[in-house]
C-alpha cells in the first residue's frame, strides 16, 4: 500500500493523456456525448449546461474543453461522488458511450500507459510493494511502449464504464494484485487508493511469536526467525477500514509473514551497526561520508521513495523500529 506521489508530475501525465485524446478521439467523443443525456448530466451537472457549452463549441467555434479535462482528470474523491450519484438516481450511460470508453481505454493502455508509468517513476506495485512493474522499449522505438504489469481500474470498468478513461481511476499494479482485487464494488468496499491515501498511516512491525512456548529474545538481535510480522494501523482514524480491506484483499499478512529472513538480516545489521558504531565510523572517515550515506551503503536504503524497489516500505519501517533512521 504505497502512495503515488504526483508532485511535479501531474501536469506531464495529464498532457500525455490530453494530447492523445484531443488528436485521435475528441471528435468521436463529442458525437457520443451529444447523444447521451446521462453522460451530459454526469460531466456537466445538468443537461442545460451541456447545451450552452455545445452551442459555444459549434456555433462560436470556441475550443474550451476545460470541463472535459475536469472530468477525465477528476480526483478519486470525485469518482466516489460520481458513482453514488449514478447509483442513487439509477442512471446508466448508453451502449455507444460504454463501447467508446472500453475501446479507447484499450488503445490508451497500449500506447500511452508505459509513458505515464515512466514519468511517475513506478517500478513496483503500489498495492503490495513486492512485485516489479517494468517498462520496456522495443528496438524500433525511443519511447517506452511496453510494460509487464497491469492497470487496475479502482472502480472496475465492468460496473463503472464512465470512469474507464478517468486518469486517476487507473492504478498501475502487478498482475497478481489486479487479479486478487478483481471487480469488487468500490462504493461499499474501499481498499487503499494510491492516488488518494497516505502510506504513512500504517506501518510494518515485528512482535514476539505468542504461539511459541518459549519467548525468543534472540530475534531482537537478528539471530532468530521466530517472530511475527504485522501490519499496524497506528494512526487510526477513518482510514483504518481501508487498510484492513487492503490487507484482506491482497493477502498482505500472508505475503509478508514469510519475510522473516529478510527482516532478520535488517535487524542484525541494525544491532551491529548501531548509532554508536556509525558515529565512530564517520569520525574515523574524517566526515567524508554523512550518516545518511553510510546507512544507504550498509542497508541499501534510498529514502522513502517506496515505489523504486520491492519491499522498500517494509524495510523503512523496520529500520525505524530498530532505531536506524
Amino acid at each position: 500500500m504505497i502512495s503515488i506521489k504526483l508532485k511535479n508530475k501531474k501536469e506531464n501525465i495529464e498532457k500525455i493523456f490530453w494530447d492523445w485524446f484531443y488528436k485521435y478521439h475528441l471528435k468521436e467523443f463529442l458525437e457520443i456525448l451529444s447523444n447521451d443525456v446521462v453522460l451530459q448530466n454526469l460531466i456537466f451537472g445538468h443537461e442545460g449546461k451541456y447545451l450552452i457549452w455545445e452551442n459555444d463549441i459549434y456555433k462560436y467555434k470556441k475550443n474550451d474543453y476545460a470541463v472535459l479535462k475536469k472530468f477525465f482528470f477528476s480526483s478519486p474523491e470525485e469518482h466516489f461522488k460520481y458513482c453514488k450519484k449514478m447509483k442513487k438516481k439509477n442512471m446508466k450511460i448508453n451502449n455507444d458511450s460504454e463501447t467508446f470508453f472500453y475501446h479507447r481505454y484499450e488503445n490508451f493502455r497500449k500506447t500511452q500507459i508505459p509513458k505515464i508509468i515512466e514519468i511517475l517513476g513506478i517500478h513496483t506495485c503500489p498495492y503490495c510493494n513486492r512485485n516489479f512493474i517494468d517498462v520496456y522499449y522495443d528496438k524500433k522505438s525511443t519511447k517506452p511502449n511496453k510494460f509487464n504489469g497491469d492497470i487496475d481500474h479502482y472502480f472496475p470498468k465492468s460496473k463503472y464504464s464512465y470512469l474507464a478513461l478517468c486518469l486517476y481511476n487507473l492504478i498501475p499494479s502487478c498482475k497478481t494484485c489486479n487479479h486478487e482485487k478483481a471487480d469488487l464494488d468500490k462504493i461499499n468496499f474501499q481498499p487503499f487508493h494510491p492516488y488518494m491515501d497516505d502510506d504513512s498511516t500504517y506501518r510494518f512491525k515485528t512482535d514476539f511469536d505468542l504461539e511459541s512456548e518459549i519467548t525468543d529474545f534472540d530475534y531482537l538481535y537478528g539471530l532468530s526467525e521466530k517472530f511475527n510480522i504485522k501490519i499496524s494501523d497506528y494512526l487510526g482514524g477513518n482510514k483504518a477500514n481501508s487498510i484492513e480491506e487492503s490487507i484482506s484483499t491482497f493477502h498482505l499478512d500472508d505475503k509478508y509473514k514469510n519475510m522473516t529472513l529478510f527482516a532478520k538480516n535488517i535487524i542484525r545489521k541494525a544491532y551491529i551497526y548501531n548509532n554508536d558504531y556509525l558515529k565512530d565510523f564517520i569520525s574515523q572517515c574524517k566526515n567524508i561520508l554523512t550518516k545518511e550515506e553510510v546507512i544507504k551503503i550498509l542497508f541499501d536504503y534510498d529514502g522513502e521513495n517506496f515505489l523504486d524497489k520491492p519491499l522498500s516500505k517494509f524495510k523503512s519501517d523496520l529500520m525505524k523500529e530498530f532505531d536506524v533512521i
